[in-house]
């Protein structure tokens, strides 16, 4: 039940704010080692560090179902793309064949 609940908040929250301000709620990163009062059982890693299914759900959130990898061809000038909100590094090399990277935000 820790692990969906969390998910199911996690998700929520995605597309509407930061992580950086999200500091209602924590994960503890081994159980047993949060603050005083904090669920003992609130770690993403048992304490002789086995992920839990916590650690996994995150990890599938984090590393997969919140990244954005596009591999487009320019038409008129353009790439259209659908993401999540947040900075981009576009990587692309021009008809010269010269390499450039730019950090685009999208809001």
């Amino acid at each position: 039940m820790f692990c969906f609940r969390h998910v199911v908040y996690y998700m929520s929250c995605y597309g509407k704010m930061s992580p950086r301000d999200n500091n209602n709620e924590r994960w503890n990163v081994v159980d047993g080692c949060g603050a005083k009062g904090e669920p003992a059982i609130s770690g993403l890693f048992t304490r002789d560090m086995q992920p839990k299914a916590a650690y996994f759900a995150m990890d599938d959130l984090v590393n997969r179902e919140w990244k954005t990898t596009l591999s487009a061809h320019v038409a008129e000038g353009k790439v259209v793309f659908r993401g999540f909100r947040g900075r981009y590094r576009l990587s692309w090399t021009d008809t010269a064949g010269k390499a450039h990277d730019k950090i685009v935000e999208v809001k």
